[in-house]
């Protein structure tokens, strides 16, 4: 009886590890993949040496996909220029007299203006379409003269931060753009245009 428990157990010896061997293989080549995806969005470049390597059909596949979800920078330029804040999250805020002034070019995209209370300033990182974000913001460091000031800034520096979608759209009767994240909801009307 003995002998026979001491069979059993190497036979199960030897059947286990050939299983994990297995699972192993199987969890490696989903990090494999995990770890490719991550290295085409965080780098462009590295996207491309994938793709001429031709690793596999997928990873091909991957690279693709997130490659064409950014967009250009010179598909972004018309959105250049100063920009009044009109409506935040459905409330008039023109008094505060917030401005952002987009500069999309090919070397770097910048943004800058006043948020009501202080100067910014910063650069943007576009992620996608739906999602650009400016995470290190410089400011002055000014009071704030009235309520509303503080209000737009706190919800203004909010979603710069956040991440947001940027669009073209005619809202309230005027041509503008807005800016949507999450949480916020910023409508603006470009500076010069009557």
């Amino acid at each position: 009886m003995l002998a026979q428990k001491w069979v059993f157990i190497a036979l199960l010896s030897t059947v286990l590890p050939a299983q994990n061997n297995e699972t192993n293989s199987h969890r490696s080549k989903e990090y494999n993949t995990t770890m490719t995806s991550h290295i085409v969005k965080s780098d462009n470049n590295t996207s491309t040496k994938i793709s001429e390597n031709n690793i596999t059909h997928d990873e091909q596949n991957i690279t693709k996909t997130v490659t064409t979800q950014l967009p250009k920078i010179s598909e972004m330029k018309h959105f250049n220029g100063a920009w009044h804040l009109r409506v935040m999250d459905g409330m008039d805020v023109r008094k505060a007299r917030a401005i952002l002034d987009f500069n999309f070019n090919e070397n770097k995209t910048k943004l800058s203006g006043f948020d009501g209370c202080n100067r910014i300033r910063g650069d943007l990182i576009i992620y996608s379409e739906n999602n650009i974000t400016m995470p290190l913001l410089k400011a002055t460091r000014m009071a704030c003269r009235q309520h509303i000031h503080r209000w737009v800034s706190k919800r203004l520096h909010a979603l710069l931060k956040e991440g947001y979608s940027i669009k073209e759209e005619t809202k309230y009767g005027i041509e503008g753009i807005t800016l949507k994240s999450e949480k916020h909801e910023l409508f603006f009307k470009k500076m010069g245009k009557e």
